[in-house]
This record gives C-alpha cells, sequence and structure tokens, in this order.
C-alpha cells in the first residue's frame, strides 16, 4: 500500500477543531472554569513546573510543537521577568476573555401555537 500522508488538524480538548496559534504572537492563558484558575508552565520535557499563570494573563508565543505525546504544546515567555516554558494548547486562547456560549434557541412552537406577544394559548384563527 502506499504511502497517503494524513493532513493535520489540531484538536481541542473537547474533540472539535482547534487553531494553531502563530509564532511572535501574544495570546491569554486559558483555564478550564471547573478548575483552579491556573496553569502550570513547565520545562522542555514537561516534567519540572517552572510558574503558575493565572486565567487571561498575557504571554507571548516563541515555538511550538505540534502533536506530541502530550498533544501539541507551546513555549511562551512570561511576565514579569521573561521566563520561557512550556504550555499544552488547551491553556491558550486568543482573546483575553472566553468567547460567550452561544444561547440555545427556544423550543420550535407546537404546530398552529401562537409564541409572540399576547395570548399564547390561543391557536391560529382561533378567535379570542
Amino acid at each position: 500500500m502506499p504511502f497517503a500522508p494524513r493532513s493535520f488538524r489540531p484538536r481541542s480538548s473537547a474533540g472539535g477543531a482547534a487553531s494553531v496559534l502563530a509564532v511572535g504572537r501574544r495570546v491569554f492563558v486559558a483555564c478550564p472554569s471547573d478548575g483552579p484558575g491556573r496553569a502550570t508552565v513547565t520545562d522542555e520535557a514537561g516534567t519540572k513546573p517552572l510558574r503558575t499563570l493565572s486565567d487571561g494573563t498575557e504571554v507571548q508565543i516563541v515555538a511550538w510543537r505540534p502533536r506530541g505525546v502530550n498533544g501539541t504544546r507551546y513555549r511562551v515567555r512570561c511576565p514579569p521577568d521573561d521566563l520561557e516554558g512550556w504550555l499544552p494548547a488547551r491553556n491558550l486562547r486568543g482573546l483575553r476573555v472566553p468567547a460567550p456560549v452561544p444561547a440555545a434557541a427556544p423550543p420550535p412552537a407546537a404546530p398552529g401555537v401562537v409564541r409572540a406577544g399576547g395570548d399564547t394559548h390561543r391557536r391560529l384563527g382561533q378567535r379570542s
């Protein structure tokens, strides 16, 4: 069977497609809402913690490694002393605050039920 390269598509921790962040870009630390609210910057091997950063801290990307054993990781430069270390892709986002989750649409009205304004219990064509 001939070699057929697979396309590279980074995946988010939720399983959806994630974007690749450019080297040199300033981004923000992202922490899960159900977690401690801090992300740990590690050494190159990912074994030694160097610093913890709170959600929303601005960092600069200086390098990245796609699809390693632990997933895509980014080398970031951290304030205030420009310490450099590695963060998983899931701990970075392009916006300072998380994008709002769109509100779920209301369920569709049953056929013949009027929902907008006035008496919501009338059927179409029914007079009050």
